[in-house]
């Protein structure tokens, strides 16, 4: 999809659709207004006949002729005084819907005027043309790797955001929203690729070319031998009964200066966990393949910020900082004992147990205390 801003007036940009925003009640915004000049007040007819709502993520297309774009396209968006950045994102969603799969190929979408509450950073316009990015790849987002038939191609190619301004400021913020929803999508392409795939050692090799394709990332992978040296064996025994081996996946992030204290986040991903495989529904076991959902979620959005290049005001806090990402991963599959023993860092016993199907319990092995058993005294009585 090729996105970028775009700066020139309505009627001199031509797209085979224009999307529009239309309030409830109070001003239109400007470029919505624009619109219905152009279309000779056709917007405030079809309001006043009933036949456009204003409701909040409501849609109506309007076919038109002998004008710049070929369609037009009006989002309700509705209360002025009611609507937060989440309501204004529902409205990019229902947008989002009418557009993906329509007959437009080249669409301009001028809703970046549209008045949102909140404090000043939500009501900007950058923040709003980064709401809007991030809302259209998240969207506009398919799976389609392993179908043995693929779905028509998408008509919908170019897609051009009206704003005041196209400069550095204006698409650093655009880019902010593509480059965060772009990581959503990366998340849910590796949860959604099956587990015979997505084992530990092809996710530490996606994070391997992360730090090969950004100068800013460093990334360190350790096997299993490795984690035994160390001593990780709590951790090396949940992958103990699968054939596929663990890592564990030390990533840096070098926004900061040399001396900064990093933020450390910490995880572990389980890429497929038949924890419970006798009693799960076989309904519910491709759903397994979610447990090492969050290990990939925190890595993602920061390889595409880093690959967005983004470091200016709009997000200098969250970039110019040094960030370590440390998760293990293993493949919990049932073993072939039912009890395994492993020795932690403190070198301490530690007994896995079965006693739930679905839950490995660990217990330190320390002797029970138990009671006497009660004894009844034997009382007679006289007749």
């Amino acid at each position: 999809m090729n996105f970028s801003l775009n700066s020139k007036t309505l009627v001199n940009t031509k797209a085979d659709c224009l999307v529009v925003a239309l309030p409830e009640k109070g001003d239109w915004p400007a470029s919505t207004t624009e619109a219905d000049s152009a279309l000779g007040g056709l917007i405030s007819k079809l309001q006043k006949a009933g036949d456009v709502s204003a409701k909040i993520a409501a849609t109506s297309l309007i076919p038109l002729n002998d004008q710049p774009w070929s369609r037009l396209l009006v989002i309700g968006t509705g209360k002025d005084e009611d609507r937060p950045p989440s309501s204004f994102r529902k409205a990019l969603v229902a947008m989002t819907g009418s557009l993906k799969d329509g007959p437009s190929k080249t669409v301009l979408i001028a809703l970046s005027d549209t008045p949102v509450t909140g404090d000043d950073s939500a009501r900007s316009e950058l923040a709003k043309l980064s709401l809007i990015g991030r809302t259209l790849e998240d969207q506009l987002y398919t799976f389609n790797d392993f179908k043995s038939e693929k779905p028509p191609a998408r008509k919908l190619s170019k897609i051009l955001i009206a704003a005041s301004d196209t400069g550095k400021a204006h698409k650093e913020a655009f880019n902010l929203g593509l480059a965060t929803g772009r990581g959503m999508n990366f998340t849910r392409d590796l949860g959604n690729t099956p587990p015979n795939i997505c084992h530990p050692v092809w996710l530490a090799e996606q994070a391997s070319k992360m730090a090969s394709d950004h100068d800013c990332i460093k990334t360190d992978i350790l096997d299993e031998k490795q984690m035994q040296k160390l001593g990780m064996n709590s951790l090396l025994a949940v992958g103990r009964g699968s054939s596929q081996p663990s890592r564990l996946i030390i990533m840096e992030y070098r926004g900061g200066n040399a001396k900064d204290k990093p933020h450390v986040l910490v995880g572990k991903g389980i890429t497929f966990d038949t924890g419970g495989i006798s009693l799960k529904p076989g309904a519910g076991m491709d759903e397994m393949k979610y447990d090492m959902g969050l290990s990939v979620k925190i890595v993602t959005e920061r390889l595409m910020k880093s690959k967005a290049g983004i470091y200016s005001a709009v997000d200098d806090q969250y970039n110019q900082t040094n960030v370590y990402v440390v998760y293990h991963l293993s493949n919990f599959a049932d073993a072939k004992n039912d009890t395994d023993l492993a020795k932690a860092f403190e070198r301490k016993e530690t007994k896995f147990q079965r006693k739930d199907p679905d839950e490995a319990v660990a217990e330190e092995e320390k002797p029970v205390a138990t009671k006497p058993k009660a004894t009844r005294k034997k009382t007679s009585t006289k007749e």
